[in-house]
């Protein structure tokens, strides 16, 4: 979770040792013959990046595609469209420009979409969710956004809010996004996030 982005593309198996060969094995999430893998990638517009966002993923794309500032409008999302993939889940300002985070998910992934829009807040908390199916059951998927103008503490609260929601359900969380904040350098805000974020 760095300065830019939280997570970039990982691959999630029974033979790797975690996301990309790291110390932060997942692999107690995923049935034994499983795997999965998730991109990320803060965009700041998808509008006119959209084919170059493609072409560097074409020879292994993921399962899971989240954007974190697509700077898109409702009618925009409306008409995205990936081949293969299906828009599972995403948020749009509503009162401000820029920002916002959408997340597209394989056809070959069953999914179910979280309503967490009532704990978005433009510039200080942007997320959307997605709870896949079947075989990845109790696996939920977050795509985060605040912006470096955002207030800080509203993050921590809603996003606590959220965590507590669906701990009492006993998901296991990927949390992928970027919030702004450079672990680099101590500050209060590194100091203050919470202990289940993991810097990759």
């Amino acid at each position: 979770m760095g300065q830019r982005d939280i997570a970039r593309k990982h691959n999630i198996n029974n033979t790797a040792e975690g996301y990309n060969n790291r110390d932060l094995s997942l692999t107690h999430l995923l049935p034994h013959t499983q795997s999965i893998n998730i991109y990320h990638q803060n965009i700041r517009s998808l509008r006119n990046k959209m084919n170059e966002l493609l072409c560097h993923l074409h020879h292994d794309p993921p399962h899971i595609l989240c954007v974190t500032e697509h700077r898109l409008h409702h009618d925009d999302l409306a008409s995205l469209h990936i081949e293969n993939y299906t828009l599972g889940a995403y948020y749009y300002r509503k009162s401000k420009h820029n920002g916002c985070v959408c997340m597209s998910v394989h056809n070959s992934i069953t999914f179910t979409s979280l309503n967490i829009d009532n704990y978005c807040l433009d510039q200080d908390f942007e997320v959307c969710a997605i709870h896949l199916n079947s075989l990845y059951d109790k696996l939920c998927i977050l795509a985060i956004y605040r912006s470096p103008l955002g207030n800080f503490s509203t993050f921590l609260t809603n996003f606590d809010f959220i965590l507590h929601k669906f701990f009492n359900l006993k998901f296991n969380f990927i949390i992928c996004g970027d919030i702004n904040v450079n672990y680099l350098v101590k500050s209060n805000k590194r100091k203050s996030t919470p202990q289940y974020f993991t810097v990759l």
